[in-house]
C-alpha cells in the first residue's frame, strides 16, 4: 500500500526502469521496488510475446478500432497521430488476425532475453508472477532509424526522446578517434559513417539555400548543446536559426 492512499501496488522494477514503479516515484526509492525485493522471490513464470509490423495499414486499423472516427476526423490527421503519440493501446492478438495481419509469437523462458527493433509493435503477456526490466540499447544502424522518427516528431510538434543528432555526432567523433578506424570497419560502425555522411549533406543542402538568401550566418567550434527548435521542436545539435531581437531558437528548414 501506497502511505496516505488506498492505492495498492501490483508492479514491481528497478531504478531507471522505463515502467515506473508508482508515477510519485520516479527514482524507485520503494519498498516494493524488484531490488529490495530479489532476496525474497525467484521468478520462474514465463513470459509469452507476440509482435507485428509497424505497417500503414496497421496503424490506421489501430486507430479505428480504439477511437472514435469522429474525433480523429475532428482533429484532423495531424492532430489524431499526436493524440494516438501520447496513448498506449494494447490489443488482443486475435484481433490482429482477423484483420490479416501477421503476428509472431515468442515464449520467454526466465533467464532469457527477447530482443525487439524499431519499427515492430510489440507486447508482453505474463502467465502468472515475474519481474521483468527493460533496458534500451542500440547498434550503429539505430541512427537511421532515429532520424525518421525524428521526422515524425517534427511533424507532430512533439519534442524527441533522445538527441539523436547530439548522439549520432559524438558516435562519429569516437569512431574516428578509434585506433581500427579506415582499417577495418564493422556493420555497425559503416552505419554510423553512412548516417553521419548522409545527415551533413542534408544539412550543407539547407545551408546553402540559406546563403543564397544572405542572413547573417557565423560558425562557431564550441558547441551550445542541444537547441530545442521552438516551432517544431526538433533537437538542433550543429545548426540553428536565432532571431537577433528576442533570441527565438528555430532548426534551419525552416529557412527553406
Amino acid at each position: 500500500m501506497d502511505r496516505g492512499t488506498a492505492t495498492v501496488e501490483y508492479g514491481v522494477n528497478i531504478d531507471g526502469s522505463a515502467f515506473s514503479f508508482h508515477p510519485n516515484d520516479q527514482l524507485g526509492q520503494s519498498n516494493g521496488n524488484l531490488k529490495h525485493q530479489l532476496s525474497s522471490f525467484w521468478c520462474t513464470q514465463d513470459l509469452v510475446w507476440c509482435s507485428w509490423s509497424c505497417s500503414f495499414s496497421v496503424r490506421q486499423g489501430g486507430s479505428g478500432l480504439c477511437y472514435d472516427p469522429d474525433i480523429l476526423s475532428h482533429i484532423g490527421k495531424a492532430g489524431a497521430s499526436a493524440l494516438i503519440a501520447e496513448k498506449t493501446t494494447m490489443f488482443p492478438p486475435n484481433i490482429f488476425l482477423q484483420h490479416n495481419v501477421p503476428v509472431h509469437k515468442a515464449v520467454q523462458m526466465a533467464g532469457e532475453y527477447v530482443i525487439t527493433f524499431p519499427r515492430a509493435y510489440h507486447a508482453g503477456f505474463s502467465q502468472g508472477f515475474n519481474c521483468g526490466e527493460v533496458v534500451n540499447f542500440a547498434f550503429g544502424d539505430w541512427f537511421h532509424w532515429g532520424a525518421v522518427a525524428g521526422q515524425v516528431y517534427a511533424h507532430s510538434c512533439r519534442m524527441v526522446i533522445v538527441p539523436s543528432e547530439e548522439l549520432l555526432c559524438k558516435e562519429a567523433i569516437i569512431l574516428s578517434k578509434s585506433s581500427n578506424y579506415g582499417i577495418t570497419e564493422t556493420a555497425s560502425e559503416s552505419c554510423v559513417r553512412s548516417s553521419f555522411v548522409t545527415h551533413i549533406e542534408s544539412l550543407n543542402i539547407v545551408l546553402w539555400r540559406l546563403h543564397n538568401l544572405e542572413p547573417s550566418i557565423t560558425y562557431s567550434a564550441v558547441s551550445q548543446g542541444t537547441i530545442i527548435c521552438q516551432l517544431r521542436k526538433r533537437d538542433c545539435y550543429l545548426t540553428f536559426l536565432e532571431c537577433s531581437r528576442c533570441f527565438y531558437h528555430t532548426c534551419i528548414f525552416h529557412g527553406k
